[in-house]
């Protein structure tokens, strides 16, 4: 199964052991290679983005919102306090009132 997205921080290299984290899973995997704009990669950097071929995953695996980590640098959390400040419509922020099924992308 390939998998898109950008590098957040760090190098991933050919042959990396990984781990998908999320949505209550932790999933080992390896990294069997690395794809950006049709070109085949030995690593990737942060700021790149591109598709990674993992090695013993299934489609049904993995779904948007999941990290691809390294093994044990990461957690998992459900939930999580924040506190927010919405700009007014004067600074920039939103016309439109919030809703009760409003779903803000964070």
């Amino acid at each position: 199964t390939v998998v898109t997205g950008r590098v957040e921080r760090g190098v991933c290299k050919k042959g990396d052991p990984l781990e998908i984290i999320g949505f209550n899973k932790a999933i080992k995997t390896t990294a069997n290679g690395i794809e950006m704009f049709h070109k085949i990669l030995d690593q990737a950097e942060a700021g790149d983005q591109l598709g990674i071929l993992l090695r013993g995953i299934k489609r049904d695996d993995v779904r948007r919102g999941m990290a691809l980590i390294k093994p044990g640098s990461g957690k998992m959390f459900n939930r999580f306090e924040a506190k927010v400040y919405l700009m007014t419509k004067d600074e920039g922020g939103r016309e439109k009132p919030l809703t009760p099924t409003y779903q803000p992308q964070l």
